[in-house]
């Protein structure tokens, strides 16, 4: 656990390490033009 009590959780697919590890996270508009695989429900992003 983080010293201060505060963690990060990600969700993504197995073949998207390799570019965030090398690219870092990146924008879902960013992502679209790379061609990376998104895991999220539409519904929910939608309703944001």
């Amino acid at each position: 656990m983080a010293k201060d009590g505060k963690l990060l959780y990600l969700l993504t697919a197995l073949e998207n390490l390799g570019s965030i590890f090398q690219n870092r996270l990146q924008s879902r508009t960013a992502l679209a033009a790379g061609g990376l695989t998104d895991v999220a429900d539409g519904e929910i992003i939608n309703s944001r």
